[in-house]
């Protein structure tokens, strides 16, 4: 339900400033605090729903807002309701450097920070722990063992999403649906036991593991994974893209898948049953037997559109000469495969592709749908 509004007021505000409405509003604003706030919708002239650190609350402005689009703003005064400034264009470039800054820390995967605690028994920084930490230092590499991919296991859906279910890039949430819940489904203990972040921060903890190489590496990691966490945050709200860098164990060496999704484009269907919305993904991979590959596809319903990127025509061959499988196997689950294309690119050019380059690219690398 909209709040009534003086439209005076709003003018005495000016065109870039926002007065938050909504008395209900629990957010502890603090003055000068930069944030990010999504529009999700325009309520009345002048009065907009507001998307701010996970809570919705109303706001009046005579800024001209789009919903749908993320804004970065300032708190210019918290008393007696806060009024937020929409950030100027310094402030945007320094939220784009730091982007930047947060896209190029994830060119190495978070989870190789942790690759050398899978062996106790070996030369890696956990043979050299302090005693008390290698029980739970031995936790930490079980878990991240039954996480990796490959070694044997099947490569499935459910083996990814259970990867991002426990990585820790789900930690807050797992903590938030358990807390809420009026049965919760895991023990506390069962809880931090099968999380890759809450195994880290219980190492972290220990007095007796600061200022050792392992808590170093731990450290990296979780700035890491931090940062990966926040870049999809915010591509998610910005441009409905996420990105994964997912463990791979093959012929005994550990290598890292890439994923790319962007669900945010519809094809301009009008049923609003999410049957025209399209979906683009991304994957990136390094095979022993045909070298990096990347592959991109484009789903529509359940039309599909492929194409791979090699780096030989061979094994380009080897591929086109499975495609007819692959299309089998698409249509045993009800997808047709409309496209399927083959592209051989320098091997150097494919070994050095980063997705998560392309978690704010404009427009989005790639492929597209037309019908």
């Amino acid at each position: 339900m909209a709040i009534p509004i003086d439209p005076g007021n709003i003018r005495r505000f000016g065109p870039d400033l926002l007065q938050l409405a909504d008395p209900k509003a629990k957010i502890a604003f603090n003055p000068k605090d930069v944030l990010s706030a999504k529009v999700l919708k325009s309520l009345n002239p002048g009065q907009f729903l507001l998307s701010v650190r996970g809570n919705q609350i109303i706001a009046q402005s005579n800024a001209d807002l789009i919903p749908g689009k993320v804004y970065l703003m300032e708190v210019k005064s918290v008393d007696p309701m806060p009024v937020l400034a929409l950030a100027k264009e310094v402030q945007a470039e320094s939220q784009g450097r730091a982007l930047a800054k947060l896209v190029d820390g994830l060119r190495q995967s978070p989870f190789k920070d942790l690759m050398g605690l899978l062996d106790l028994k070996g030369e890696g920084a956990a043979a050299k722990a302090p005693p008390s930490a290698k029980e739970e230092l031995q936790a930490l590499s079980n878990l991240l063992s039954r996480l990796t991919l490959g070694g044997g296991k099947p490569f499935t859906a459910d083996a990814v999403r259970n990867f991002v279910q426990n990585s820790g890039m789900m930690w807050e949430s797992k903590l938030g649906a358990q807390a809420a819940s009026a049965n919760p489904f895991q023990s506390p203990q069962a809880l931090l036991d099968n999380d890759l972040k809450a195994l880290v921060m219980q190492l972290l903890s220990r007095p007796e593991m600061q200022n050792t190489p392992q808590a170093e590496r731990l450290a990296a990691f979780m700035d890491n994974l931090q940062g990966l966490q926040l870049a999809n945050v915010t591509a998610m709200e910005e441009n409905g893209r996420f990105f994964l860098s997912v463990p791979f164990l093959q012929g005994g060496e550990y290598r890292f898948v890439q994923f790319m999704a962007d669900l945010s484009r519809e094809s301009g269907g009008e049923d609003g049953n999410g049957k025209d919305r399209l979906i683009t993904a991304s994957l990136c991979l390094d095979l022993s037997a045909l070298g990096p590959i990347r592959a991109d596809a484009a789903l529509l319903g359940r039309f599909l559109r492929a194409g791979f990127s090699v780096s030989s025509q061979e094994n380009a061959d080897f591929l086109i000469a499975r495609a007819h499988e692959l299309e089998s196997r698409l249509a045993s689950h009800g997808f047709q495969l409309m496209d399927l294309t083959f592209h051989v690119e320098e091997q150097s050019f494919l070994e050095n592709i980063s997705l998560a380059d392309e978690l704010f690219s404009e427009p989005p690398n790639g492929l597209d749908f037309v019908i």
